[in-house]
């Protein structure tokens, strides 16, 4: 795998002007000559070289959670309303609902009250 060129605009594909990575999505905003500085370094080949199949990996890595992603949507449908309902609980929020409901199942009845549910999710007190 060749190493990618010098004079791409991503600091993972080689970028070292300081002045080109302070215009970079997520960098320090209203930067100073501090953080030109701070900027300045000594990146060499021995540096970049073990780097360099960082972003190839995260691009795969990124890929496989989109596909997983996609899964678990396809496999929630049936239980998109139950997961609504227990989002609309304030503090919870969609992923936290899903794992609830994945966890938990949709059938209450096998809790007699609330108490057995919190009891059997280890959210009540140990006694002792």
């Amino acid at each position: 795998m060749a190493r990618p060129a010098a004079t791409s605009s991503r600091p993972d594909r080689g970028e070292t002007d300081p002045e080109q990575l302070l215009t970079l999505p997520g960098a320090a905003s209203g930067a100073s000559g501090e953080s030109e500085a701070a900027l300045q370094g000594r990146v060499t080949e021995r540096h970049r070289f073990p780097a360099a199949p960082a972003p190839v990996q995260i691009d795969a890595l990124d890929a496989a959670i989109t596909d997983i992603d996609k899964e678990v949507n396809r496999e929630l449908d049936p239980f998109r309303q139950a997961v609504r309902q227990v989002a609309d609980h304030s503090g919870i929020s969609d992923l936290t609902a899903q794992v609830i409901v994945s966890e938990i199942g949709i059938n209450m009845t096998r809790f007699p009250t609330a108490g057995h549910l919190i009891s059997w999710a280890g959210l009540c007190p140990r006694n002792g």
